[in-house]
């Protein structure tokens, strides 16, 4: 028992191994520590397996030549004491193995500093220790992530070039590396320490703003933050009832309207009972009392393709209006490379008080409509003003099971609300701004944070005040240089005399919290997280500071415990980049194939490439993804069975919408005698009844592509079972085996369909995307079980 909770909380008794081999490679428990743990404890249980056949020898011996009135007293006595040196060696073993624990690199090596606990219940120390690696932080998901490889497959866009043939191999290919099983990468305790966390309902765990710390935080102290931000009349007004059907409805009304005459893009953005957005906040650990940042979720929601498109249309014309606008922190030290200014100057930095909820939208559309006019677009700019309308006003979103519509401004998280707020921005600066600021000014701004060459004889506080005057909503506040440096987005800003020098800028907030070496994430990646952190420096950096930041980089990977040849063939990338010392070769993103990170699965992509497919790995199992959890649940999408009153036979079906509203629809197409229902055919033809009362849902899913392998899974596996019990029905008839009553006990029936779908049992399956439909036309067969409606 001892050895076997080493192996699962990683950790290699000095007994088992000699220590100069202990450490083997740069992981806390490599592989050659667990075989060698395997093979001890396999040694332990052939020594107990003869221990207990000696003494089972010994206690047949002493029953046999002791008498019966002495035996019972002997044995009491021999059960006691054993009893007490088990319990002895039990507690010294216990101990031995949290020494080891204490002891071992899992524990020493997590940060505490990535954790911020703002609840008034204290963290365990195994707790701290497992969010101590960071939200980033991986365990292998040992569990086969079959439905997420089969939607992999599914999102695969092949060039036309591609054989299908090529495909399936590759498919075989996947599957197969599942086989192999991987061990799991952390300790067994942290998986339970997350675990523990993630149901503690009076917790609300989120992270930090402005940081990758983890927050945890009383789930009531976290509603009264998210209430008072909400009570902003001005910005925000609460409904009466859910307006989810209401704004769908609209939403697909105004684009049909919109869109007359294209049927191609209203196909595109029409929606079928799409989610509400939803709003939450990230905590700022950084400013006093820890206020929140409210982000407006509209990921899946009705304006959500529309804003995206909107998107690739509106982002060009960012730049064109105003010369003020920076791309990035390289853009904007080219251009003050550039420029020399004929005064003495100061370095200030304006910054606009929470501006996408700020800007004035009405403004902001009449503007744009005369800008719009000027260039060549996909439609007119008044259609295209009403479109973005249609994604911004009266935005109504979800909180805490309440409806709200924000009444001004734009919502932060939604695609579009950078664009238009960079664009607002520039008409600020043409038609506004040009009216009070002092002429040759140097001033730039990247969206609301602005960098000026302030002549050091103004005063900066009376240009503030004009500055606050211009538009009621817009506010801004100012930062002035101190001792010569200024930080500004992410650099710091030196004014030498006739100069300006740069180097890299973290705010005193910034605990440094990239993925940790011991993480479970492809080697490629954490290269490359280092690799643009040293492409950064070189980059950013005067000649005099480049030194200092290289050494920053590499102390923090050494904290997070790269190794150096791993921190060293980051910095040779970077510089190759840099320097262009060898032509880089972008990444082919036709065929692109988006997979599940198993370890078992890191050999795929050159496997894969042979076959023109490139593969790129996503984390699934990452801290974040398991304690995290801002969306609203909502389990209206499922995959569900409607059986038949007169057979074993039943409908299995998909849908995005209530499992009521679904059987109210197929009740409606049976009433109309729609001859595309399955369920009408099926009573036409056997003259059966439904039993509409005893329809169920399978699973929920609220991922149409994932209900679809699950749904084509359920109709190839139950059609399977079908044609074998009609076969042996058929051979019971014609009396050809004399064991069918052996081999029909065997067979499951197809009215049992297990409630969870285990990855093994689909994977058995083998669901394909088309399954379904080549079952339903199968020639001689005519099955109930039929896909469901979109």
């Amino acid at each position: 028992m001892f050895l076997q909770n080493c192996m699962k909380e990683q950790v290699l008794p000095k007994s088992v191994l000699p220590q100069r081999l202990v450490k083997m490679s740069d992981r806390p428990f490599d592989d050659f520590q667990r075989i060698i743990l395997k093979k001890r404890i396999d040694i332990a249980k052939l020594e107990v397996k003869e221990a207990f056949r000696i003494k089972r020898i010994s206690l047949h011996k002493f029953q046999c030549c002791v008498s019966s009135d002495v035996k019972n007293v002997l044995l009491d006595y021999c059960y006691g004491k054993m009893r007490k040196e088990c319990e002895y060696l039990s507690r010294k073993l216990n101990m031995k193995l949290l020494a080891l624990i204490n002891d071992s690199d899992w524990t020493k090596h997590a940060n505490p500093d990535f954790v911020v606990n703002l609840s008034s219940k204290p963290l365990t120390k195994v707790q701290s220790t497992a969010l101590g690696f960071g939200l980033s932080f991986a365990n292998n998901s040992n569990p086969s992530n079959i439905i997420n490889i089969g939607k992999a497959f599914c999102n695969l866009k092949c060039d036309k070039d591609l054989p299908i043939d090529d495909v399936n191999i590759c498919k075989g290919i996947v599957y197969g590396a599942l086989a192999n099983q991987v061990p799991p990468s952390c300790p067994e305790r942290f998986i339970t320490a997350i675990n523990s966390l993630k149901k503690d309902s009076d917790l609300h765990i989120t992270k930090a703003d402005k940081s990758n710390a983890v927050v945890i935080m009383n789930k009531n102290d976290y509603l009264n933050k998210m209430d008072a931000l909400l009570k902003d009349q001005v910005t925000y007004v609460q409904l009466l009832k859910n307006p989810t059907e209401s704004v769908n409805s609209h939403f697909n009304k105004k684009i049909k309207e919109l869109l007359s005459g294209n049927s191609e893009l209203i196909k595109k953005f029409i929606s079928i009972s799409p989610p509400l957005p939803y709003m939450y906040g990230l905590i700022k650990t950084h400013k006093p009392n820890n206020p929140v940042r409210p982000i407006v979720s509209s990921i899946g929601s009705a304006s959500y393709k529309l804003s995206k498109w909107l998107v690739t249309i509106l982002s060009p014309l960012v730049g064109t209006i105003s010369t003020s606008h920076v791309k990035n922190s390289l853009d904007l030290i080219n251009k003050l490379s550039e420029v020399k200014p004929d005064y003495e100057f100061k370095l200030v930095s304006y910054d606009i008080v929470s501006l996408f909820t700020k800007v004035p939208l009405d403004d902001l559309l009449i503007y744009l409509k005369e800008e719009l006019n000027k260039h060549d677009l996909p439609l007119p700019s008044g259609t295209l003003i009403e479109l973005i309308k249609l994604c911004f006003k009266d935005c109504k979103f979800q909180f805490n099971d309440k409806f709200y519509s924000q009444k001004f401004g734009m919502s932060m998280g939604n695609p579009l609300s950078p664009v238009l707020s960079n664009l607002y921005m520039e008409f600020f600066e043409t038609k506004i701004l040009s009216k009070i600021i002092p002429p040759n000014i140097t001033w730039m701004r990247y969206i609301d944070d602005i960098l000026c060459l302030w002549p050091i004889q103004d005063n900066v506080n009376d240009f503030l005040c004009k500055l606050n005057n211009l538009v009621s909503s817009i506010k801004f506040t100012v930062e002035i240089e101190k001792e010569g440096v200024l930080p500004f987005l992410d650099c710091n800003i030196y004014r030498r005399e006739s100069e300006l020098k740069f180097s890299v800028y973290r705010k005193p907030t910034n605990v440094c919290s990239y993925i940790h070496y011991y993480s479970s994430h492809p080697d490629g990646v954490k290269v490359s997280v280092f690799a643009s952190m040293y492409l950064r420096a070189l980059r950013i950096c005067s000649p005099e500071y480049i030194d200092d930041e290289i050494g920053c980089i590499y102390d923090i990977g050494t904290k997070l415990q790269y190794p150096t040849h791993v921190l060293d063939k980051a910095y040779y990338r970077a510089k190759r980049t840099f320097y262009n010392l060898r032509s880089t070769q972008t990444f082919n993103m036709n065929n692109l194939l988006i997979l599940p990170y198993q370890e078992n699965l890191q050999n795929i992509p050159n496997m894969l490439r042979k076959f023109n497919i490139n593969v790129v790995f996503n984390n699934k199992n990452t801290v974040r993804q398991m304690l995290i959890n801002n969306s609203v649940n909502s389990n209206k999408g499922c995959v569900y069975k409607i059986p038949c009153k007169s057979c074993n036979q039943f409908y299995v079906g998909q849908t995005a919408k209530a499992l009521t509203t679904r059987i109210n629809q197929h009740k409606k197409y049976v009433r109309e005698g729609n001859q595309s229902s399955g369920i009408f055919n099926h009573m036409n033809h056997f003259n059966h009844p439904v039993d509409w009362d005893n329809a169920k849902v399978i699973t929920y899913n609220n991922n149409i592509t994932e209900r679809n392998l699950i749904e084509c899974s359920l109709i190839k596996s139950t059609h399977k079972l079908r044609l074998r019990l009609q076969f042996l029905q058929n051979c019971m008839k014609e009396q050809v085996l004399d064991d069918v009553k052996s081999l029909m006990a065997s067979t499951p029936q197809t009215t049992a369909l297990p409630r969870k779908l285990t990855g093994n049992w689909l994977l058995e399956q083998a669901p394909s995307p088309v399954s379904a439909t080549t079952i339903r036309d199968a020639p001689g067969e005519q099955p109930f079980v039929s896909r469901g409606d979109r």
